[in-house]
């Protein structure tokens, strides 16, 4: 089972649990690189990485909720990706050995006005 969470309330509501919020689910989404044979389902969060949103600690939070060997996929919007310090974040828990990079693109994310966004994909380690 692939699960997704497309608006930063569903982020909210995974990580603490308190109206029961449905993860929706996920058709067209998985990057190739990602395999489908996992110890648990991977956690897809569009729209959360962004200005006005969830802060970068938000990652911590990923990783702590998602197993050891499981995939997490995420947009960051541009401009927040440095500006929010997503990016500084991000190499700090792979150096710390948190999660792996496994694909990063960048792809439309407001096509209508060119905006676009990373395509981040990570296995979580610890």
């Amino acid at each position: 089972m692939i699960t997704a969470c497309p608006r930063t309330y569903c982020l909210r509501d995974s990580l603490f649990p308190t109206s029961g919020t449905p993860f929706a689910s996920l058709v067209n989404f998985l990057p190739t690189a990602l395999p489908l044979q996992t110890s648990s389902p991977p956690l897809i969060y569009t729209g959360t990485f962004t200005y006005g949103h969830v802060k970068a600690s938000a990652f911590d939070e990923l990783i702590r909720i998602t197993k050891p060997g499981g995939f997490i996929c995420f947009t960051i919007r541009e401009g927040a990706y440095q500006d929010y310090g997503y990016r500084q974040c991000m190499i700090a828990l792979e150096q710390g050995q948190a999660w792996e990079l496994i694909g990063m693109y960048d792809t439309d994310y407001l096509k209508n006005e060119g905006v676009i966004c990373k395509m981040c994909t990570y296995k979580v380690i610890v």
